[in-house]
């Protein structure tokens, strides 16, 4: 593993986690990520959400429905360009 450049240390930001009022881990990550998760997401463990060969069928850009708890990709644009 290597160690951050300066420029991607001066790109990343730490959060305290707080469950009941007491902090129970430190998250140092980029800036990015820290706006996501201070975004108020939902997390949702998709460990189980395999396709036949056993890849995570859950992809970037996926919509989620909450009543039936599935995932829809987004559509695939493959062009002959």
């Amino acid at each position: 593993m290597t160690q951050p450049t300066q420029e991607e240390i001066n790109q990343m930001s730490t959060v305290a986690v707080v469950i009941d009022n007491e902090v129970v881990d430190i998250i140092t990550a980029s800036d990015r990520f820290i706006a996501i998760i201070l975004s108020n997401p939902k997390f949702i463990d998709v460990t189980n959400n395999k396709d036949s060969e056993g890849n995570l069928s859950v992809r970037l850009g996926a919509t989620y429905n909450e009543d039936s708890d599935t995932f829809t990709n987004p559509a695939i644009n493959i062009s002959n360009e």
